[in-house]
């Protein structure tokens, strides 16, 4: 056969791969169509999402693109949300916004991306057990889970629903390097789960966990070493080219005030309560998110029958997979919280129906072609009451969508131009502020002395002080230790006054005050092995060319 004549029978195959993926692009638009319709889903964690990506776009005009300060925060005082939460989602929302002219615009375009990503990387999964049509509809049914509708439009948990999207590509690239090996795969798993790390912590420690316990599911006992060894490799791989992040973070957690808004609590167990608590919906929105994610797998138990149409690869390791994820998520896994490290730090068990929700989208989609089987059968009534959980869990999905609150595109464009100096939410703030600090009037006091400011930029402030007694500046800034103040050449030393605001010692004669932040040298090495883990992932992916024999 020629090779015109291989290429041109290689066409039909190529267009059937594209169907189903076109078929997921669809259904995602779809699932964004009511806030295509009514407005882009608020809640406040919205304001810190794009200010985030406010201050993203910013640093990146000035071709900084990885700020560490977020200067404007907390009426111009600062605070360190740059260097503690993930910048995956505030980096990709500033990078379309430098591309088109609307904040507006910017949010749909990601809210999609996002939803058609994580319907691929369930496909990618699903496709490893099944062919390109189960994997397609179990892309698609991951798309209208219960508790993925829930994270975008009801609790606007837009960091963890993207990270959601990322994390069934971890799970397909496993399965495959279990059955195969390859470093393809190896760059494949590493780079998912180093996007993982950049884009939501607490879904990246239920992830890893659930990496490994589906590791241990799938992994073949007589390859287990090697497989184990590429495993540990791309985690490591993948921890390496986020290094410019968690390292960061590690080092500097003890600066950090302690996060007592949301602790972890056996309430927040899913079914641990079946009343509404004042002032929190989210448990009572779980325990309906579980009993919607059932109803929609629900159809997946005809496939536990022994019989000829049973899938014979996988089925019963991903229905251990799911049922384990679910109860991660119940009070019946408190023994396992109380032992296994960081775990807690999630604080809210119910984020672990993200892992469920991909495994359950999979196991529900494998039973379409046995529903299909039976309808045509004197059992059809069966297949009626299959589709009526389907239909009673989309049901459920509509109600977050009519509750959510929606804004307006010029109500968006408001509230990112007045984030700017609106006070942090969460933990955001250096452990030695104060609950209430002393807003100053200026920029810098020196008691009596005369104060010039030339230069107040977001990472670097110089200011001019007249000769007079030896006193210490306070400066509109609060303290951190990498704000390094000198005076010709010479170092100043600098500490927190009792409310956390920035005091620099000063001397009795004129001095120029240069006040910089000054990031650590393991800043600049972490970033340096990001570089090389990133380029090490894309020559692991590249496909190596065939030597001809």
């Amino acid at each position: 056969m020629s090779k015109a004549h291989q290429a041109r029978a290689g066409e039909p195959h190529r267009r059937r791969n594209w169907k189903p993926l076109l078929v997921i692009a669809l259904f995602a638009i779809a699932a964004l169509a009511p806030a295509i319709l009514w407005g882009v889903p608020a809640s406040r964690d919205l304001q810190h999402h794009f200010r985030l990506a406010l201050a993203f776009k910013q640093s990146l005009s000035q071709y900084n693109f990885y700020p560490g300060w977020l200067a404007e925060a907390n009426n111009g005082y600062g605070d360190v949300s740059l260097r503690f939460y993930p910048p995956g989602l505030g980096f990709l929302l500033a990078g379309v916004r430098t591309l088109i002219e609307s904040w507006y615009a910017t949010a749909f375009i990601v809210f999609t991306l996002l939803t058609l990503i994580g319907g691929l990387g369930v496909y990618l999964w699903a496709n490893s057990f099944y062919d390109s049509r189960i994997a397609m509809w179990a892309g698609v049914i991951y798309i209208f889970m219960p508790y993925r509708i829930n994270e975008l439009y009801q609790s606007s948990l837009l960091a963890e629903y993207a990270a959601a999207a990322v994390l069934p590509f971890a799970f397909a690239f496993t399965e495959r390097l279990c059955r195969e090996g390859g470093r393809r795969n190896v760059a494949g798993l590493a780079a998912s789960y180093a996007l993982l790390v950049l884009t939501n912590l607490p879904m990246t420690i239920i992830g890893s966990y659930a990496l490994a316990v589906y590791l241990i599911l799938r992994i073949d006992r007589k390859d287990l070493w090697p497989t184990v060894a590429r495993f540990a490799g791309a985690i490591a791989l993948g921890l390496a080219a986020s290094a410019c992040f968690w390292v960061t973070v590690v080092a500097e957690l003890s600066w950090l005030r302690p996060d007592n808004e949301t602790a972890f609590s056996r309430l927040n167990f899913i079914f641990a309560s079946f009343r509404p608590q004042p002032g929190d919906t989210n448990i009572w929105y779980g325990n309906l998110a579980v009993l919607a994610t059932l109803a929609m797998t629900l159809p997946a138990l005809v496939l536990l029958r022994r019989d000829e149409s049973k899938p014979k690869v996988g089925f019963r390791s991903l229905v251990i997979f799911a049922g384990f994820s679910l109860l991660m998520s119940t009070i019946i896994s408190l023994p396992l919280w109380e032992i296994l490290p960081k775990l807690k730090d999630v604080q809210l068990p119910w984020r672990w129906l993200a892992v469920t929700s991909a495994a359950c989208a999979v196991l529900a989609a494998a039973s379409i072609p046995r529903w299909k089987e039976i309808a045509q059968s004197k059992r059809r009534p069966l297949a009626l009451l299959a589709a009526g959980c389907v239909f009673a869990s989309l049901a459920f999905t509509s109600h977050p969508i009519r509750e959510a609150k929606y804004i307006s595109a010029a109500r968006l464009e408001q509230v990112v131009t007045t984030t700017q100096g609106i006070p942090s939410i969460g933990p955001w703030y250096p452990k030695w502020v104060a609950e209430r600090f002393e807003l100053l009037a200026q920029q810098v006091s020196a008691g009596d002395r005369t104060i010039n400011v030339s230069t107040w930029d977001a990472e670097r402030r110089v200011f001019q002080v007249s000769a007079g007694a030896a006193t210490d500046a306070r400066v509109h800034t609060f303290y951190y230790p990498l704000w390094i103040a000198s005076a010709g050449g010479k170092p100043l030393a600098t500490r927190p006054d009792q409310d956390g605001t920035l005091l620099v010692s000063l001397p009795a004669e004129a001095v120029t005050v240069d006040l910089s932040f000054h990031e650590p040298l393991r800043s600049k090495i972490s970033m340096i092995v990001t570089l090389l883990g990133a380029g090490l992932i894309l020559f692991l992916a590249v496909p190596r060319r065939k030597r001809p024999r």
